[in-house]
């Protein structure tokens, strides 16, 4: 009789677990995704959520509208998505560049513990240093190289064969806020030697920067800059209106790009194995037709 209910009890347990009729929730492996990455990001992790039945949930550390915002994550250690006000204008003078509070203050909840997930790429080398200062990155994947390239209307208008060419001609150039992502930042590093200071203050109004890539885009094909400074996949998006300038030796950046796994992750076996899926040839083959 004891047997008996010592038998009855697991099998009552069993039935109520699997009886049921509900699957497990798939694990879900958090993100966080700067823009220059996002849409590529989100047809990578797509395919390989069907291949692995792992849940990709990307989050944005970019300016993002409320209606761009990600599904709500599960209430256990729910990570809030990083809203961040559009910037205003900013002024643009030499020296270096300071990161944005906005910025410090995710890395700040990140390092801490306080912001949950499980990787962060950024096209920012100033947000990866601070991660690594903040102890917490564990690994470095390797992952792809970004380029500068100057971007005017079709035909070069204003017959620019470099940057410094551009704003010699007191034309306006267009850039990410340096203080938003790394695109920006490795402009404002370009253009650093060029800025002037103006008898009124401090801002030099050759320089206009914008809080989105696509506000950016948008700029040049209406008119209100004669060129942008973008990561190279980016002229796929302004082809029909815009034309690359091949820069001279002495402006040419291009930066080394990680994909990082942050150190509170709770799916570091997916995590690598995500990594390892965008330098296999299907992840390849993605990259190459958003132009990486």
């Amino acid at each position: 009789m004891i047997a008996m209910k010592c038998f009855t009890v697991p099998f009552l347990l069993l039935v109520f677990c699997f009886g049921c009729g509900k699957k497990p929730e798939p694990p879900i492996l958090w993100i966080f995704c700067c823009e220059t990455y996002w849409d590529v990001m989100s047809e990578e992790a797509m395919l390989f959520s069907s291949v692995y039945g792992v849940n990709v949930q990307l989050l944005p550390i970019f300016v993002v509208e409320a209606e761009e915002l990600p599904e709500t994550a599960p209430k256990r250690r729910s990570p809030a998505p990083w809203r961040m006000r559009p910037s205003e204008r900013r002024t643009l003078t030499p020296g270096s560049i300071t990161v944005d509070n906005r910025i410090t203050e995710q890395i700040r909840s990140i390092s801490d513990r306080s912001l949950y997930g499980d990787m962060y790429l950024t096209d920012s080398s100033k947000q990866a240093e601070m991660l690594h200062e903040g102890a917490a990155v564990t690994t470095e994947y390797p992952f792809g190289t970004l380029t500068l390239t100057l971007l005017v209307a079709k035909d070069n208008p204003t017959h620019a064969d470099s940057v410094k060419s551009l704003l010699e001609g007191d034309r306006r150039l267009g850039i990410i806020d340096p203080a938003l992502d790394g695109m920006g930042e490795t402009a404002f590093r370009l253009i650093s030697t060029y800025l002037r200071t103006t008898a009124e203050g401090s801002f030099d109004e050759r320089i206009i920067t914008f809080d989105r890539q696509t506000k950016l885009l948008t700029a040049l094909k209406n008119g209100q800059v004669d060129g942008i400074l973008v990561w190279e996949p980016l002229t796929l998006k302004a082809a029909e209106f815009a034309e690359s300038v091949e820069l001279p030796e002495s402006e040419r950046r291009a930066v080394q790009q990680p994909l990082l796994a942050l150190s509170m992750a709770d799916n570091q076996g997916y995590g690598k194995r995500f990594a390892d899926f965008l330098i296999s040839p299907k992840g390849r083959e993605i990259l190459k037709k958003h132009g990486f």
